[in-house]
């Protein structure tokens, strides 16, 4: 029988033997980070990423290769500081160095890095609000002719203190000046809409729900959905809109204050933020930084922004009908919502920036720059009937001189209100001659996936309403057909594929490229339902889907494409999947896994799909488009496949484009329309602005009469549905339409 001491003895070694294999089987929280020592699923998520994207990437790069890290570490300096103006030189050539073995460390779930990239992030912070403080007492002189070079995102970090302080000097003034610029247009507008109430002319306020363009509201950043994917990347942005939540705090934003109050009251909120943000933050950025090294659409998302996408998913929304998306620290729309609120109002354009959001009863918005994307969308969105007020930089002010306040009803947004819709007009092309036209208007390429896979007889289809709507005009003798697709951002894969099938013969439609292998997706109906004259029009945000039907249409010569230069160029698909399916804490990973070709092999990735005729919108005056993103997948080529064509437009479209163009340069609304989107260009291409007040005075009066002037000619009373007297870009198409019927 074993001794009590030899049984000891034993059980020590069983007990040692017991804690090394435990230390070694637990997953070790990464040494210095106490802050995620009550977290201890962090560093499986870090490993999971790591280990997940470089294998599910459309193009697998290993993990360790020298130009990811050098990719990740830029994208999260860049997302921190955007403008590269709160970091020397020095830091980035230290954390540079210390990042060398990045890669390695994040295999392990070690983001040591990434927090004490923040330490000294929220450290340079607190002496530029510091400083601020001091120029702002100092004052500045405004009579003095010297400039603001404000396009930084290239720029190189400050070598010294004396040159950061220079340059903040510089910005400081810029964004005072840009405040008392914006009181004076304020006090000059809030004259003009008294003059005008006086004279019950109240076309310049813009309130009047039969005064919107709903065919300006050019939503989407890009999304695309295949069928088989249950997430698409044109709602995965954890954009959209949010619930209003009482715990939320902020700065208020008095627009009553000095110029000097508000800035010095907005960079305090800044230093506020920034200590409040948890451990999770910082994770989450980090991880998206790392994504965003393999391509702009790939994403971490966190468990609370798996939330809001789940959400987004839903088949209503209790909103103003908006997507957003977070640019330089402020929530931008990317996406108009087809039946929302916002489109009924609107005022509301893609690219403009919300920076305070108050609600119904509140005296002042909340200010929410440099809040997260969830945490501001959540203020936006309340229940239905309820009023929110939004603080708004427009899109065409990139210098940021401008706000305007917008106050809208929140209501239901029900996706079906973004079903196709079609419409039949007499279009007069000349005094008493008319051609009989019809024109559908395609937001989203929807399908009810679960309808069709249950055989239920009355699915929801983009197809099938398209259909529906083309029998009709058949049957009512149109001589030539628009399709709209300015405002789609995508859908459907399977529906675009079955949509082009309309207007062709069977045949190949799109080619798409996973890493298996190459699949091409043909039309399988051996017959067309329409084969008349047929007019595609696009916009800037025309992506994915949409660039499926506008490609394969302009490849087999059978439809015009008409519109801005180009569309969007985004020609990737993105899937999300969870990082563990049985801990939802871990979040998932939202990952680029196959791209389009056209039938000629080429891709519509970055290039995206070249207009025959130009017709500019304000789009063409931004960086809208996927070539503007950081890190996009270049743009490729597949081998073509055959297919036989519809018809040779090569002679056709020159006629047609010599005519639009004699048109646009004869007609005075449309040179002043050519004339503010040139002043617009020439503002947002500009690298410097002027720091004298008199001369931002006279750029700020030139363009709001050149505004003025455009909203005056847009919102002129028209019975007719479509409003062609304010879209003119529409208005333009079915003249495009009516001369390709007379020279056919």
């Amino acid at each position: 029988m074993m001794s009590m001491k030899k049984m000891k003895k034993y059980l020590k070694y069983i007990i040692l033997a017991l804690l090394v294999a435990w230390t070694f089987a637990t997953p070790r929280t990464p040494a210095g980070v106490s802050s995620l020592s009550a977290e201890p699923h962090y560093p499986r998520i870090v490993r999971a990423v790591t280990r997940m994207m470089p294998v599910l990437h459309l193009y697998r790069m290993p993990v360790d290769e020298a130009s990811l890290t050098e990719r990740t570490i830029d994208e999260y300096l860049t997302s921190l500081d955007f403008d590269r103006a709160y970091f020397l030189k020095s830091d980035i050539e230290r954390f540079r160095a210390k990042g060398d073995n990045l890669l390695d460390e994040m295999r392990k779930g070690d983001v040591q890095w990434a927090y004490d990239v923040f330490d000294t992030f929220k450290e340079r912070v607190n002496e530029r609000i510091d400083w601020v403080e001091i120029l702002l007492g100092k004052g500045f002189d405004f009579d003095r002719d010297e400039h603001y070079a404000w396009k930084r995102r290239q720029a190189a970090w400050p070598q010294d203190k004396a040159e950061r302080d220079e340059l903040w000097r510089r910005k400081i003034k810029h964004e005072v000046l840009g405040r008392m610029v914006a009181e004076r247009t304020r006090e000059s507008d809030d004259q003009t809409n008294d003059n005008d109430n006086d004279d019950n002319d109240d076309n310049d306020n813009h309130n009047d729900d039969d005064d919107k363009d709903k065919y300006t509201r050019d939503p989407g950043n890009g999304g695309d959905a295949d069928a088989e994917h249950d997430k698409t990347d044109a709602e995965a942005d954890a954009n959209a809109e949010a619930d209003v939540d009482a715990e939320d705090t902020g700065e208020v934003v008095d627009l009553d204050t000095t110029p000097e109050e508000f800035i010095l009251n907005r960079y305090e909120q800044y230093r506020i933020v920034l200590q409040d943000h948890e451990p999770e933050w910082v994770l989450q950025k980090f991880l998206s930084a790392f994504s965003h090294a393999f391509d702009p659409h790939s994403d971490y998302m966190s468990a609370s922004a798996d939330e809001d996408f789940d959400i987004n998913m839903s088949l209503s929304l209790e909103g103003i009908g908006a997507q957003l998306t977070s640019e330089d620290g402020a929530a931008k729309i990317v996406n108009i919502i087809p039946g929302g609120p916002a489109e009924r109002d609107g005022r509301l354009q893609p690219g403009d920036k919300i920076i305070a959001v108050g609600q119904e009863g509140d005296k002042k918005p909340e200010s929410v720059l440099h809040w997260s994307l969830t945490r501001t969308v959540r203020r936006i969105r309340g229940p239905k009937g309820s009023k929110v007020t939004l603080l708004v930089i427009p899109a065409t002010d990139k210098t940021g001189s401008t706000t305007v306040t917008i106050e809208l009803t929140r209501d239901e947004v029900r996706l079906e209100e973004q079903a196709a819709s079609g419409d039949i007009l007499d279009f007069e092309i000349e005094p008493e001659k008319t051609r009989r036209l019809g024109v559908i208007t395609l937001p989203t390429f929807y399908l009810d996936v679960r309808g069709r896979r249950n055989n239920v007889t009355d699915y929801r289809s983009s197809t099938r309403d398209v259909r529906n709507h083309v029998v009709n005009m058949i049957e009512e003798n149109v001589e030539g057909l628009v399709l709209d697709l300015r405002a789609n951002g995508g859908g459907s894969l399977t529906e675009a594929v079955e949509m082009t099938g309309l207007f062709l013969n069977a045949g190949p439609i799109v080619q798409v490229k996973e890493r298996r292998g190459v699949q091409v997706l043909r039309d399988q109906d051996p017959k067309a339902i329409y084969d008349g004259p047929l007019v595609i029009l696009v916009s800037r945000l025309s992506a994915s889907a949409s660039e499926i039907l506008a490609a394969a249409l302009q490849d087999y010569g059978r439809a015009v494409i008409v519109g801005d230069s180009k569309t969007h160029g985004k020609g990737t698909v993105q899937t999300v999947l969870p990082l563990d399916r049985s801990d939802p804490r871990m979040g998932s990973l939202k990952v680029t896994a196959a791209s389009f070709h056209r039938v000629n092999g080429q891709s519509t990735q970055k290039h995206g799909v070249s207009s025959d005729i130009t017709i500019p919108s304000m789009l063409e005056t931004m960086e809208v488009g996927e070539e503007y993103l950081r890190n996009p997948i270049p743009w490729s080529r597949v081998d073509p496949v055959p297919f036989k064509w519809f018809a040779d437009l090569s002679d056709e479209i020159p006629v047609l484009r010599e005519r639009s163009t004699e048109r646009i340069e004869g007609c005075e609304s449309w040179q002043s329309r050519m004339e503010l989107l040139e002043r617009v260009r020439a503002v947002r291409e500009a690298d410097t602005i002027s720091l004298n007040l008199e001369e931002r005075l006279r750029m700020s009066e030139k363009e709001r009469d050149l505004r003025r002037n455009e909203l005056r000619r847009q919102t002129t009373n028209n019975d007719n549905d479509l409003d062609l007297e304010r879209d003119a870009v529409l208005r333009e198409a079915l003249y495009v339409l009516a001369d390709w019927i007379n020279v056919r």
